[in-house]
């Protein structure tokens, strides 16, 4: 599969599965699982929010062509780090642009005022959740969190110019 020429700033949002807040008894999981890769944004048509409840919304983004094959070198078989949960930490890590309706930590929104913020680095031009928080929330009890996002997002990344650009 050839990486997707799309603009760098494309993103996708993704739905962890496990999300505490799906309704279980209305949402189609088993189908979400099965086209997240090739259609992220799914979520929206498969899965029903309980009441009163708002899913966490993980929006990925366009990873440089690059640090995916940087990435995909360095932990393919044979390599030192030849694990699969390793890449697809890193691609969770390098492809996150924001997190809606999930962890937040105290900070300052854009007009100044006290607000629950997901912490941002800039990187060429673009934001993106900062990599050192995400290993702390996330490098834990949420890493098959992480690992389900980071699927989806190397999947979303590898897309052809056939599949759809922002599913």
């Amino acid at each position: 599969m050839s990486i997707k020429p799309v603009d760098r700033d494309s993103t996708v949002s993704v739905v962890w599965p496990m999300d505490p807040g799906i309704d279980t008894e209305k949402s189609k999981l088993v189908d979400y699982v099965e086209a997240s890769s090739s259609k992220p944004a799914s979520w929206r048509d498969l899965l029903v929010a309980k009441d009163g409840a708002k899913l966490t919304e993980f929006v990925v983004g366009v990873i440089q062509p690059s640090e995916l094959c940087a990435i995909e070198d360095e932990c393919r078989p044979g390599s030192d780090k030849a694990k699969p949960q390793t890449m697809l930490w890193r691609v969770f890590c390098a492809s996150l642009r924001d997190i809606k309706n999930g962890p937040a930590m105290e900070g300052t929104d854009a007009q100044g005022r006290k607000a629950m913020v997901v912490p941002k680095v800039n990187r060429d031009g673009l934001e993106y959740v900062d990599p050192h928080w995400l290993s702390n929330v996330f490098g834990g009890g949420l890493k098959e969190c992480a690992i389900f996002v980071g699927s989806v997002a190397w999947f979303w990344n590898k897309m052809g110019d056939r599949d759809a650009k922002n599913s």
